[in-house]
């Protein structure tokens, strides 16, 4: 909520950090393997990448989380499904729309 962080106007949150200490139930689950720094970390500069990269950074990605038989249109329908049609992603759409028609209508 902007009032309760005192947000100016047009500026809205897009992140949040969380303080505490973790559920027994967040510690003992698995966590997922990470991208290699390589193919993430830009340095002064975004670098964009070719299709071969993109796809040795998948065939990577799936070896580090155990699965070397999934291939780059099943690793992208898994993220497509985790990110854009969970619950929070659509509350969070949900969320910016607002703040937007409310800077769209003045």
């Amino acid at each position: 909520n902007a009032e309760l962080l005192h947000l100016p106007e047009f500026v809205l949150p897009v992140s949040m950090l969380v303080f505490g200490y973790p559920t027994q139930q967040q510690i003992d689950r698995p966590k997922p393997a990470r991208f290699s720094r390589e193919f993430i970390v830009h340095e002064n500069s975004y670098q964009s990448m070719s299709l071969t990269q993109y796809d040795l950074m998948i065939k990577e990605q799936a070896k580090l989380a155990d699965n070397p038989a999934v291939g780059i249109k099943r690793y992208y329908s898994d993220i497509y499904k985790r990110k854009y049609q969970a619950a929070f992603t659509h509350e969070m759409n949900r969320s910016v729309s607002v703040m937007i028609k409310k800077w769209t209508n003045k």
